[in-house]
């Protein structure tokens, strides 16, 4: 089975996501890791942006999938937050097999038995309600300094982590103190890999994770009755 990653919303988010996995396979060697096809465009415009009116990301995303489909994938994600607004656009688009992370998320938030939880995102993720969809029963608590957060994801693309991370710590260990878990909903912060804020849901690794449940098993599924035919 091969897994197609739609990268490139940000660069970085997708190197963290493929880090991520490879950390998550339970593999004893190189040939045990899921096999991957990952487009990583960064030419597609700002996700923020499109949502308001000012560019077509639509269009590039489903081109970008289709190339994956025609690799012949089998499970397409989109290690992204907020790229996940177009994700039914894309999955009507492909043959391939599409995991939604933020329903993953939600799931993962549900088997918790959180009842409050914080989300680090972005100001149009809040907007959209891109987390509330799939929240049942469940309060989201938002930053007050959503300018700051803002600020922080914008400074981590640029290349500026450390100013980044200052910009964002107080706001997150704020946030994260009035909850029962904070969820890093902005893939930039997945980045940063805190470790000191109480429990935190990290999207990436959660879709990590449903990737190796889904794609690892079959795998070596397939990989055993191959073998038992050569045999």
């Amino acid at each position: 089975m091969t897994l197609g990653v739609l990268g490139g919303v940000g660069p970085a988010a997708t190197v963290n996501f493929l880090e991520m996995l490879i950390a998550t396979t339970p593999a004893r060697k190189d040939q045990d890791h899921i096999e991957t096809i990952v487009y990583n465009d960064p030419t597609v415009p700002d996700r923020t942006d499109a949502i308001r009116g000012e560019d077509d990301v639509c269009e590039h995303l489903v081109a970008n999938a289709k190339a994956l489909d025609r690799m012949e994938v089998e499970y397409v994600v989109i290690a992204s937050n907020l790229t996940h607004y177009w994700f039914d656009d894309v999955a009507d688009a492909v043959d391939a097999e599409m995991i939604h992370m933020i329903e993953s998320v939600c799931d993962e938030i549900s088997e918790q038995g959180h009842e409050h939880v914080g989300l680090l995102t972005t100001t149009t993720a809040r907007e959209i309600g891109l987390y509330e969809r799939f929240l049942d029963d469940v309060e989201p608590v938002y930053p007050e300094a959503m300018d700051a957060v803002m600020e922080s994801i914008y400074r981590y693309k640029a290349g500026h982590e450390a100013d980044a991370r200052r910009q964002i710590d107080d706001v997150a260990r704020e946030l994260s103190a009035e909850v029962d878990a904070l969820v890093l909903g902005c893939t930039e912060f997945s980045a940063m890999g805190w470790t000191d804020l109480g429990p935190t849901i990290d999207p990436v690794e959660v879709l990590a994770g449903e990737c190796v449940d889904t794609l690892y098993s079959d795998e070596h599924a397939r990989r055993r009755r191959s073998s038992m035919e050569r045999s």
